[in-house]
């Protein structure tokens, strides 16, 4: 199974980004995670723990892909 985590700001870019990633990723092959840092402060070490530096980010499988980059995770410390 590939995992599938999302970390964003919640704006609503990143709320588009998330129902598309959602409805791409709802499969039996994948499990898709969506992490919404300005609601889950408390997961801030862990997406800072696998490299993320800017949100909107997706991890698959560990590797980090950038996404529409325009907030910086430092915010939600």
């Amino acid at each position: 199974m590939i995992e599938v985590t999302l970390y964003h700001d919640g704006c609503s870019i990143c709320q588009d980004i998330e129902w598309t990633m959602a409805a791409a990723f709802a499969t039996d092959l994948h499990r898709y995670e969506a992490v919404d840092l300005s609601q889950q402060k408390d997961r801030y070490g862990e997406a800072k723990a696998l490299g993320i530096e800017r949100l909107p980010s997706l991890v698959i499988d560990g590797q980090v892909l950038r996404l529409e980059d325009h907030s910086p995770i430092d915010h939600y410390q």
